[in-house]
Parts: C-alpha cells; structure tokens; sequence
C-alpha cells in the first residue's frame, strides 16, 4: 500500500513551467488573498480593457503551513467568488 505522504508531491505548491507566454484564452480564472486583492485585480483587468476572468478569494493558498494540512487531508482548498460591484 501507498502511504499518503508518498503520493504527494514533494513541494504542495504547484509548479507551472510555460514557455513564452500564458495565452488569455488558457486564463479561467485567478485565485487571490482577500477582498482587496481582488477588487485590485478586477480594476488592472478593467484598465487593461480585457474581459474581467473569475476571480476567487482563497485564504489558503497564501498560507503555507494551512494548505500543507489541507492537501495531506485530501481535501481541498475552499474559497468564495468575487463579485464585482458587490
């Protein structure tokens, strides 16, 4: 049997390696700190003139040792949506 800590990866935070450039069409959404965050990105969106992806609000991702404990769990980070104007 595989123990759990030998089905994770060695370092919980994900490691994207794209050459160039990120395309705006693979974006579905970005995940952000807090509230202020968020409003923040909705506004550099905005003044880019670029259509505003999903943001979500996920604590846990800018917590390290919190989502270590989540992910060793098998559950997954939770967060809520930002709803501009809201």
């Amino acid at each position: 049997m595989v123990e759990r800590a030998d089905r994770l990866p060695a370092d919980e935070q994900a490691k994207v390696l794209i050459p160039h450039q990120v395309v705006r069409g693979d974006i579905f959404g970005i995940a952000v700190k807090d509230k202020t965050q968020a409003k923040e990105e909705v506004v550099r969106f905005q003044m880019l003139t670029q259509q505003v992806p999903r943001v979500m609000i996920v604590e846990d991702f800018f917590n390290a040792d919190r989502l270590r404990a989540i992910l060793r769990s098998e559950s997954f980070p939770t967060g809520e949506e930002h709803c501009p104007g809201r």
